[in-house]
């Protein structure tokens, strides 16, 4: 690295890479990219230090557009865009009902652990889009970054939302201070807003001490 040359390719048989996440070791990058099926993405992980692949998982309906790794690197959260209506794909193809936007996936099995619900943040069309997501470094807490205005910090053991946060415009990032007591968020009405998570969730799990 300290040369500036390429170490390792990570190659995608699919369609376009959308996004990528590097778990805290830095020994794992998980990749999403477009499946070969419309309505489909696919997700990698590769080893760095070999730039080998170790685990794919199953197909998302409904696209990835964020990954995230959980605190330890054995599980990985996934959020994308769902739609509980179905509908048309450009007003001519038929469009599947897709499932729940923000999936927490278990990576020794390779299977969705926890789905996080979201029906209230869905518009007329049946459709919720997640822009982003991030943990706590303890990995306790997840928020996830709506198209409709709000941030959603979730319990990632119970799947359970413990507050809702109104940023006003589409929300496009948020991310979680190191000590996980703060989470800023970004959104398209041209502000960051940073939150104090103690006051604004009392009933959140409380932050765990570095080991």
């Amino acid at each position: 690295a300290a040369t500036g040359e390429v170490i390792h390719r990570y190659q995608h048989d699919e369609l376009t890479l959308k996004c990528l996440a590097i778990s805290s070791d830095d020994k794992w990058i998980a990749a999403a990219a477009g499946g070969k099926e419309l309505g489909s993405d696919v997700i990698r992980i590769w080893s760095t230090e070999t730039g080998k692949q170790g685990r794919q998982m199953p197909s998302v309906d409904g696209g990835v557009n964020t990954l995230a790794f959980l605190a330890g690197d054995r599980r990985l959260v996934s959020c994308g865009t769902s739609n509980t209506s179905g509908g048309t794909i450009l007003g001519i193809f038929p469009k599947p009902p897709f499932g729940e936007s923000v999936q927490l996936w278990n990576l020794d099995d390779r299977e969705v652990e926890r789905r996080f619900p979201g029906e209230a943040y869905r518009d007329e069309a049946g459709t919720r889009e997640v822009a982003d997501v991030a943990a706590t470094p303890d990995g306790r807490l997840i928020a996830t970054a709506e198209r409709r205005g709000t941030v959603n910090l979730y319990d990632a053991r119970t799947g359970v939302r413990v507050a809702t946060f109104d940023h006003g415009g589409a929300v496009r990032s948020v991310r979680f201070s190191p000590d996980g007591r703060r989470r800023a968020s970004t959104s398209t009405d041209t502000t960051v807003l940073v939150w104090d998570i103690e006051a604004a969730a009392p009933e959140r799990p409380k932050p765990q001490a570095p080991q």
